[in-house]
Formats: structure tokens, sequence, C-alpha cells
């Protein structure tokens, strides 16, 4: 089951173009973007200004220690700063600030809240409070069309006020808070408004196809799930991603599987050591020196793995990753596959940290490199579902699938850009193969899998 739901709409029609998840509900309220509507109604109108000083009270302070910045007591800071702390960075003491601005007692925006709940013609469960969190004897719970609804209100009044809004990056009294989603640097992006528990719900408003479309989602586990999601489905509205057709090797009788982890014959650095006048095994010895006794484990007649800890590309060739990533390795195509024949070899995963490190020509030449010489390869890939992909084997008719991927990392996602995301290649992120292996397990509670 997918605790989480998105839907993407075309604002024009109203024509649902995606969906993916089966989410009924989240158990929080929407006060939050109703607040903000209402703040923003308040600006539009002149009767507040954005640089006007809010006062943060001893309240506020406190609140603010269960969020990404905190408020000191006693210091000032404008609704524009409270307002790109609510929009980019889900601050629940920034809306509060305002709120309490507005009024010491925060009774007249509550009510505020409601006012704009009916207006948009949602139920009273929806929005109770200012904040959306839970309260006690008080159950607040929305649908993916109550965040449609006001999604479609609220960019179509404010488009141009979260275009200012909107940032990657906020400062506040010197520090500097990475918003905790890198959609927005999508250029297909038009704004947005990220927010909820875990950072787990949000509306995007889009320009995929030279159309208007609203994408609304909530329940995804964290930021960077919410993203993928995100970013998955306006690339399977605008490119209609085919999931690889998973060919399957069927055996009889008993069948060993081998795998060989980190698999590398060095050239990074033997060629480091080159410079320093020194010599190392490849140098001295070839390739194949280092695969001598390995060979025995490698049944010809087993399914063997190995994970390859590299990418083809030519000695000498500079990375943009150069000076940012430490160690980028790179390794000669040749002589690599002609060592790597006498293992036996079946398939080769490449769900690592060194998959990306010379970008996505080098990647594709690497997949590609290995399928020329009849291997599988998974755990990368040029889009996201080939990423995701198993090796399927069928032994004794119980199907095996054999999944690889590597864990989440913030660097290798915001600065390094490795993950297979939609229409963009990369490695498999690990985090997201839980899924996958969901599904199997509920399509063929029999299988086994290998992760």
């Amino acid at each position: 089951m997918n605790n989480y739901k998105v839907v993407a709409m075309r604002l024009n029609d109203k024509k649902v173009l995606y969906e993916k998840g089966n989410k009924d509900k989240n158990d929080y309220g929407l006060g939050n973007a109703l607040f903000l509507n209402y703040v923003l109604d308040l600006l539009k109108y002149k009767k507040i200004k954005l640089q006007a000083s809010v006062k943060i009270s001893e309240f506020i302070s406190k609140t603010s220690r269960k969020d990404k910045v905190f408020l000191e007591e006693g210091k000032e800071i404008t609704i524009y700063k409270l307002l790109q702390l609510v929009i980019n960075l889900n601050c629940n003491a920034a809306v509060l600030a305002i709120a309490e601005h507005l009024d010491p007692t925060r009774n007249n925006p509550a009510i505020k809240v409601k006012v704009k709940r009916d207006e948009y013609d949602l139920e009273k469960q929806v929005a109770i409070n200012i904040s959306g969190r839970k309260m006690k004897n008080k159950p607040q719970s929305y649908t993916i069309e109550d965040l449609l609804k006001i999604g479609e209100k609220m960019f179509g009044q404010y488009e141009k006020d979260f275009k200012l809004y909107n940032s990657s990056l906020v400062d506040y009294r010197g520090t500097v808070y990475e918003n905790p989603s890198f959609i927005d640097t999508d250029d297909r992006v038009v704004c947005n408004y990220l927010f909820g528990s875990h950072d787990n719900s949000g509306i995007v408003l889009t320009n995929i196809n030279n159309e208007r479309v609203l994408l609304a989602i909530m329940g995804a586990d964290n930021a960077f799930h919410r993203d993928f999601l995100l970013k998955e489905a306006m690339d399977e509205i605008q490119f209609d991603i085919k999931a690889p057709k998973l060919e399957v090797e069927t055996f009889t009788g008993e069948k060993e599987i081998n795998f060989l982890g980190d698999t590398y014959f060095g050239e990074f650095y033997t060629e480091r050591r080159k410079k320093r006048n020194q010599e190392d095994a490849l140098m001295r010895y070839g390739y194949d020196h280092s695969l001598k006794h390995l060979k025995t484990f490698f049944d010809p007649n087993g399914y063997n793995i190995i994970n390859f800890e590299a990418v083809f590309t030519e000695e000498g060739e500079v990375s943009n990753l150069e000076g940012a990533k430490p160690f980028l390795l790179w390794a000669n195509e040749e002589k690599t596959l002609n060592a790597l024949r006498s293992l036996n070899l079946n398939a080769v995963s490449l769900g690592n940290n060194h998959a990306m490190d010379f970008g996505l020509n080098r990647l594709k030449q690497t997949i590609e490199g290995f399928k020329n010489n009849d291997l599988k390869v998974f755990g990368a890939g040029l889009n996201s579902k080939e990423a995701l992909a198993p090796i399927h084997l069928n032994i004794n008719n119980r199907n095996v699938y054999i999944y690889n991927g590597y864990w989440y990392r913030k660097i290798a996602y915001r600065k390094f850009d490795f993950y297979a995301i939609g229409h963009d290649a990369g490695v498999a992120p690990l985090y997201l193969i839980n899924e996958e292996i969901r599904r199997k397990k509920q399509e063929d509670p029999n299988c086994f899998i290998i992760v």
C-alpha cells in the first residue's frame, strides 16, 4: 500500500493528468495554507505591510524550538521574512507570529481561517486551527481534493507573490537555511507551497507543455520522497516514461547466486601513484592479477554478480565534480571488460556513489559497455524506472528479484545530482526500493527478494 497520494490536474479544464498512491486523507489540518491566503489578502488590500516589524513573544520563541529556525524572544522580524520562513522552511512558529501580530489573542485570525474554509467550500475538519497541527479532541483531516481546491484559488490569486517569496535559500539573522525541498530548481515549477509534518505535503504550480498544471501531494515520507514523487509526476506527463520490460531467466535444480562486492581495478589510484613515481599492483601485474584467486568462486553454472565501483572513461578526463568530490573513479573500458570475462559474469550492479562521477554520458557509456558484452545492468539507469528495475530470475518456479541502489545522502542529491528521478539518469535511491519490494510482495507473496 502506498501511504501517500500525488495528483496532477490541468487547470484549464480540470482534467486529472496523473495520479499515484492511495492515501485517502492526511490527519492534519490546512489552517496554515488558509491563513497564508488570508495574510496575502491583507497585503493585497494594504491592510498590513511587508516591512512591518513583528516582536517575537515568549510563546512564539518556545514554539519555534520545534521548527527548523529558532525565533529568539524579544527580537524583531519583518512580515516579509516571516512569510519566507513559512513558505520555504515550513516554520509553524512564523505562522503564529504573524497571527499574534494581527491579534495578540490569535482569535480573530482563527476566525478568518474558518471564513476562508467556508469560502473555498471545504469541510469543517479541514481547518480548525491556524497551524494545521493536531489538536486533542478536535481531529483534523484533509484530502488531495482539498489541496487542489486551495492550490487553484491561492495560486490563481497570488502566483506573482509566491514567485517573490519562493527561494532555495533563506537568510535569517546571518544564518543561511536551505529549503528542505529542491523542487523549485526545476524550470517547470512556477511557484509552490510545501509544508506538513516531516515535509510530507504541498501544492505546486507548474508549466508543462505550455499548460498550467497543478500538483498536489500528501503523505510523503520526507522532503526527498516528496521531491521524487513530484518530479516523477511532471516527467510522466511530459515524457511518458515507460518501465523497462523485465526479462526472466529461468532455471531448474539448484542454482548458486554469487555476489562480489566493490569491484574496481584502481586506475584512479594508479594515476595518483604515477605522479608520485610509485608502483602498484596494477602497473606491475596488470588487470588479471587481482582476479586470479577469485575465479574459483564464480561457478560458470551459477549466477554471478559484481558491484562495479567506477564508470568507463579515458585517463585524464576532468569531471564536473572535480574539487567537490574527492574520489572520482574512472576505468578503462576495454581492459576492464577483458579482465572481467574470466569471472563468468551474468550481471553488474551500478547503484553506488561513483556511477555519476563523470556525468550522464559516461554512465550511459558504462551501461552500454556492459550490455554489449551480454551483461545485465541494474541499480542505475537513464531514468528512475530503469534504475529501480531488478534482476528477475525464476528458480524452480519461484520468482527471485535482485535489487540494488545507493542510500540517500543529502550531498549526493543536492550537490552531486546522483539519483535517478523521473526522466533524469542516475542511481536508484535505496530508500525507494522499499516501495518496489512491497509491491512485488503484494503481487507474489512467495517471491524471494535480495537487496
